[in-house]
Order: structure tokens, then sequence, then C-alpha cells
């Protein structure tokens, strides 16, 4: 006998392979910044640093939209407050 039927498997099925996709894309980029001379080696660490902040912002912002689809409120106006901050520090860091 197996475990027994869970509606919730693999609903985040689409996130987690982005964020796989996403680790790796970074992992590369840190292989690539080891490997390439002066000149490339800057603009890779500089994908991967935009890479490193932007992931985490895609995720809060693809959770967020789910909350709002789901009625969920309060997470949704926590995920909104979040991506306030983050656009605010962006906006403040020019």
């Amino acid at each position: 006998m197996g475990a027994p039927f869970d509606p919730r498997v693999g609903r985040q099925r689409r996130l987690l392979v982005f964020l796989r996709l996403a680790l790796g894309a970074v992992a590369l980029l840190g292989v690539v910044d080891l490997i390439l001379p002066a000149p490339w080696k800057e603009r890779a660490s500089t994908v991967m640093v935009v890479a490193l902040i932007a992931i985490p912002a895609v995720r809060v912002l693809w959770l967020t939209t789910r909350w709002v689809r789901k009625g969920d409120r309060r997470f949704a106006a926590a995920g909104v407050a979040l991506l306030a901050v983050m656009a605010s520090g962006l906006l403040l860091g020019r």
C-alpha cells in the first residue's frame, strides 16, 4: 500500500523547475567567472549578482500572484509589501 492521495502534490511544479534552472544558471555563471579572462569575467559576475537578486524577487512575485488568485489577502498583502521594499531598495540604491 502506498501513501494516500494528496491533492497538493505537484502544485508548485513550475516554480520548482524555475528555481532549479535558476540554480543551474547561477552555478554556470560562477564557473564561467572563474574561467574567463578579465573583461568577460566582470560581465559574468555582474550577471550572476543580478540573477541572485532577481530570482527571489521573481519567486515572491510568483507566490503573490498565486495568493491573489486564491483570495488569501494576508499573504498577498505581505508579498506586495515585500515587493515594495525591494523596489524602494532598487530605487534608493541608484
